[in-house]
């Protein structure tokens, strides 16, 4: 049976669709992909669930597809191909890519057109045809999106419905299926094919951030940190270098300095601190950290502690009256600092950034360089570098050095190669000295 939730606006002009087998639902107001999910999968009657979208063609074979790969393996999440997903209407226009072209492509790639327009699906260089991601990925889940997604009923969970609109409700969803030992699996002969068509970007990218921070703060996991800032294409390849990072145990500061500075920075007392890589007064690895600040001398920790690298967090905008910035971040590459230091910026109206007096050892130098050349090493309109950045006042510590940080953006091309990856950050050492020598 085939159920479909109406959730349009009523129009008396439109026939009513009457056909054996389809189920027409109707809510009577527009709902969010999660609550429209949710609810035809309540209606549904099968013993497997099939997820699409009302901008997806199926190829004739994808239902019995879908069931095959279920009947062969049990208790698992089947992702189907979406082929042309990130094709624009522009693009389709300008190559006279048409439905008859686009139903080709939900049954055979390579019969699809010949425009040279790239319509496969991106997920396929992730894994091998008809794989378990499970067995191939760290994040499996990263590449569960549910416009051809299904899932045995006697084990669907349903959607969080405190998403907006659509965004990560589909990761959140596979999250937990991954986590309660779904297996994830790629299968390409479920083809679909995805109809370009307008839509409001700018929109969608603000509803995308709050919804991506909502599931962060659901699951704080290093992982969906990953998600939030690299997209979920990228992640995978970058939770490996995120993890190595948070997993080093460095020297910290002494805590009642760190207390004395901030309360002369902001000018008054300051009840809450965030610590981004830093937990005062003890050797540990890099973590999120929420503290107290009991008298302007003394900083008691607070349980409020999540093993984030920093580059995405959970917490409001201007939530904190201060953070201070530390730990490796001064070691990690330009780009991914200058995230950690925007983001920490959003989330805190005044932020420090702590060097340590000491410089890093060699271990530790070929642990932070030892990941293959970032997916941004490109000729890039990119914004995210130090010359974005206003570094001022320097309050020099007993254990080493606080800088203040402030947001200040001066788009400009630049080469984001190999090079700018290995390179020092000149801005953050002392004149006349180089925290590490070039690799």
């Amino acid at each position: 049976m085939m159920v479909v939730v109406d959730d349009g606006p009523i129009d008396a002009t439109r026939p009513p669709l009457n056909h054996p087998g389809v189920r027409i639902v109707t809510p009577g107001r527009k709902l969010a992909a999660a609550e429209a999910r949710n609810l035809g999968a309540r209606n549904a009657k099968g013993d497997i669930l099939l997820f699409s979208d009302d901008d997806v063609v199926c190829d004739p074979h994808t239902v019995s597809t879908h069931a095959r790969i279920h009947s062969e393996r049990p208790r698992m999440l089947c992702l189907g191909y979406v082929n042309a997903i990130e094709l624009t209407p522009f693009q389709a226009e300008q190559h006279r890519l048409d439905a008859h072209v686009f139903a080709c492509e939900a049954r055979d790639p390579h019969r699809g057109g010949g425009s040279g327009v790239a319509l496969s699906d991106p997920r396929a260089s992730f894994a091998k045809p008809d794989s378990s991601l499970s067995n191939e990925m760290s994040l499996p889940w990263t590449l569960a999106w549910t416009l051809n997604t299904s899932v045995p009923a006697n084990t669907f969970t349903p959607f969080d419905e405190s998403f907006e609109v659509k965004g990560s409700e589909d990761l959140e969803w596979a999250y937990r299926l991954h986590k309660s030992q779904h297996e994830i699996w790629l299968g390409p002969a479920a083809r679909t094919c995805h109809i370009p068509h307008l839509r409001d970007r700018l929109a969608e990218i603000e509803i995308d951030r709050r919804n991506v921070r909502r599931f962060l703060a659901k699951w704080p996991d290093l992982s969906v940190e990953a998600v939030a800032t690299f997209d979920c294409l990228h992640a995978e390849k970058m939770h490996s270098f995120m993890q190595s990072a948070t997993e080093i145990a460095v020297d910290q500061p002494d805590g009642q300095e760190i207390a004395r500075e901030v309360h002369c920075a902001i000018g008054g007392p300051v009840n809450t601190l965030l610590l981004v890589g830093l937990v005062p007064n003890r050797r540990a690895s890099h973590a999120v950290t929420v503290v107290r600040i009991d008298t302007p001398a003394r900083i008691t920790c607070s349980t409020d502690s999540l093993g984030l690298l920093g580059a995405s967090m959970p917490y409001e905008d201007k939530q904190f009256p201060c953070a201070v910035v530390g730990g490796v971040s001064h070691l990690m590459p330009e780009g991914l600092l200058c995230r950690i230091l925007q983001e920490t910026l959003r989330v805190a109206r005044h932020v420090m950034i702590y060097i340590p007096r000491a410089g890093p050892d060699g271990h530790l130098k070929n642990l932070m360089f030892a990941v293959p050349r970032p997916y941004w090493c490109k000729r890039y309109y990119f914004s995210n570098e130090f010359e974005d950045f206003a570094f001022g006042r320097k309050r020099i510590l007993r254990t080493g050095t606080l800088i203040d940080v402030n947001w200040a953006p001066r788009m400009k091309s630049i080469i984001f190669g190999h090079d700018a990856w290995h390179a020092g950050h000149p801005v953050l050492s002392e004149p006349g000295e180089s925290r590490y020598d070039t690799c």
